[in-house]
């Protein structure tokens, strides 16, 4: 695809695409034809290859004493996104078991899902590889972040959709994974370490309500490589705008259509 092409695409995902409205569709994800089984390790449980991830986080989410999902190495198929959500699953850790490269998590789907969607304060998702895959007209994505204090950190989050879409690899939002607006801004989020991987938008961060907006954002020391756009801002029409402190440092972009783009008239000021 030469630079052009890709200009013209980024545009199109911009101008069309980045700001609407994806929503999950209520369900559980787990892996296609698991067993139920979960092992419970003081303050973690391991998910292993024959494990659900989601009932795993779900388990979490209910005892106090449990503060990390662990998913063991392997490869895993999600059925539908993976959602970490409710006020026991503020600051709860989901994280390989081992080494990244050797666990594999596939979501396709051919909806604006996510494979992981973080719709809880304080939580982290942490060292693993995410493939989304699909052929969904709206906007799809890696992961959703629609809460503060989210880390995303040390991903190898990749499309394995050719097909020209408007799929984010990471979209920081200020609506969560059911579609609702969040009941306070979305701030102190963290995006750092991961490799994002031919997206048409590698990381995306778009207002779609009135009344709260995206602010204390921080997207540092990431490799996008091969997206349409590597990091993208937008304000949905009628929408907040964007807040404060919006910082993008220490990237690596290398094959992106554009590196860095901002639609609408006012993005609040970042270090690139």
């Amino acid at each position: 695809m030469t630079g052009a092409s890709r200009r013209k695409r980024a545009q199109a995902v911009l101008f069309a695409a980045i700001m609407v409205v994806s929503m999950v569709a209520a369900g559980v994800g787990g892996l296609a034809g698991s067993a139920a089984a979960l092992n419970v390790d003081d303050d973690t449980v391991i998910v292993s290859s024959s494990d659900r991830i989601q009932e795993g986080i779900d388990n979490a989410t209910q005892n106090d004493s449990i503060d990390t999902v662990q998913i063991e190495e392997g490869e895993y198929t999600l059925s539908n996104s993976v959602v970490i959500d409710g006020s026991g699953a503020t600051g709860l850790t989901v994280e390989s078991a081992g080494d990244r490269s050797n666990t594999t998590i596939t979501y396709e789907a051919d909806n604006g899902t996510p494979a992981f969607a973080a719709d809880a304060e304080g939580v982290t998702i942490r060292g693993l590889t995410i493939e989304r895959g699909g052929e969904s007209s709206t906007v799809a994505q890696g992961v959703r972040v629609a809460a503060s204090s989210v880390e995303v950190s040390d991903n190898v989050i990749n499309s394995t959709n050719n097909n020209d879409q408007t799929d984010n690899g990471i979209l920081v939002t200020d609506q969560d994974s059911n579609g609702d607006p969040v009941e306070n801004n979305v701030t102190g989020v963290t995006l750092t370490g991961n490799n994002v991987n031919g997206f048409p938008v590698g990381i995306a961060t778009a207002t779609q309500t009135s009344e709260d907006t995206v602010q204390d954002l921080t997207i540092s020391s990431n490799k996008l490589n091969n997206n349409g756009v590597g990091v993208g801002f937008s304000e949905r029409d009628g929408a907040a705008a964007l807040g404060d402190e919006i910082d993008v440092t220490g990237n690596t972009l290398d094959g992106n259509g554009v590196g860095v783009y901002i639609f609408g008239d006012e993005v609040p000021c970042f270090a690139a």
